[in-house]
């Protein structure tokens, strides 16, 4: 059973992944990924939170590719 997250417990999660997987600093990874965004379940059944990156396109392309990975296991944030 996957543990619910908040939304900055999720975005840190999402940095790390990606500064493992890709390099760069945890820091500048935070910055590229940006808030994570609540969104309300009922208008958003199958998760409940979407990120709107910045950055390169080749850090866009890593964020997509980590939010798709963490979105499996995490669909919802807690308020």
């Amino acid at each position: 059973m996957a543990i619910i997250m908040t939304p900055e417990q999720l975005r840190d999660l999402l940095a790390t992944l990606l500064e493992g997987a890709a390099g760069g600093t945890h820091d500048a990874w935070l910055r590229a990924i940006g808030p994570v965004e609540k969104l309300p379940t009922h208008l958003n059944i199958t998760c409940n939170w979407a990120v709107h990156p910045k950055g390169t396109a080749a850090q866009k392309n890593a964020i997509a590719r980590a939010v798709e990975l963490v979105r499996e296991e995490h669909p919802y944030v807690a308020p």
